[in-house]
């Protein structure tokens, strides 16, 4: 039997970088909409190129170019639950995934912190041992593993490859990476996110290629409740304390008027952001963490209350 405590286990590979000059790409797409400005090279000195990939960027002149920005990345041992949330994002993306149907599968299943590390963690390796054996056995009396995999859990890893353009993954962090919405999938966000800075900026998050836009590309992969504002109007866990509400109609475990369906403290994601390391942590969640750990979950919301 192999379980999984969590989703720390994950793993991601760049298998693509993508292009190392975005912001000339983006010139080179831009100029071609104007005649005077055909034939002008790059130049990341002149304030009208940048200019004109920060429009790009922004969606005020020709977003087109960002579904140019594409990227391949495998990722290792996402679970059959996250792979049915991954592979919703059909526009902008394509996969390849690890088939459970023409040979025998590895046994090895994810089970959420929150359930691994409770009264029913027993229970739950148990489940997942009864479920292998099953399958084991059916497999060696010749029941066709296309078969066998019905009785396998959700739980269940694969692997996948996939191409994605930088809109589609913008949009991908905006739902995924807001804590109140999901989490395998924000874990693997995140380190799609640490992969590509490791790829193309210092240490310092600056440009390794002067110029490039790699910097202020980044700062784009963000949930939609981001530092400044939680956006989020989702009722399972709604507000989940990174950032003020924007208003009454954001829902929250605090908020009288419009509560949460569920308590966000009682989620494995809750147990998973607190065991992060620090450069997978977002703007304003380390200080949010903090005060979990000083003045409760609930304190932290009542804190930062509403924009």
């Amino acid at each position: 039997m192999s379980t999984f405590n969590g989703f720390q286990h994950i793993n991601v590979t760049l298998l693509e970088q993508g292009n190392p000059m975005p912001f000339k790409m983006f010139w080179e797409w831009f100029r071609e909409t104007w005649y005077s400005l055909r034939n002008d090279e790059y130049d990341p000195d002149n304030p009208e190129h940048i200019q004109a990939a920060m429009d790009v960027i922004a969606a005020r002149a020709l977003p087109i170019p960002q579904e140019a920005l594409q990227f391949q990345v495998r990722i290792e041992g996402i679970s059959r639950v996250g792979l049915a949330q991954f592979t919703r994002g059909r526009v902008g993306w394509a996969y390849v995934v690890t088939s459970q149907m023409p040979e025998r599968i590895e046994h090895a299943v994810t089970v959420p912190k929150n359930i691994y590390q409770s009264e029913f963690g027993d229970r739950a390796n148990q489940l997942a041992e009864m479920s292998q054996s099953l399958y084991d056995d059916m497999v060696d009396a010749g029941v066709p593993p296309q078969d066998c995999r019905y009785l396998t859990l959700h739980g269940q890893h694969t692997n996948l490859v996939c191409v994605v353009n930088f809109m589609a993954l913008r949009g991908y962090f905006a739902r995924r990476c807001e804590n109140g919405l999901t989490d395998e999938l924000n874990y693997i966000g995140r380190l799609i996110h640490r992969e590509l800075r490791r790829a193309h900026l210092n240490e310092d998050g600056t440009d390794k290629i002067k110029g490039s836009g790699w910097s202020h590309l980044m700062t784009k992969l963000d949930a939609m409740g981001n530092d400044n504002v939680c956006l989020n109007v989702d009722k399972v866990f709604g507000n989940t304390g990174r950032a003020p509400s924007a208003g009454a109609h954001i829902p929250s475990s605090v908020n009288d008027e419009n509560p949460a369906d569920w308590k966000f403290d009682k989620s494995a994601w809750y147990l998973e952001l607190q065991e992060l390391p620090e450069n997978l942590l977002f703007s304003g969640e380390k200080e949010m963490i903090k005060d979990w750990r000083t003045i409760g979950y609930e304190g932290r919301l009542r804190k930062v209350g509403f924009k």
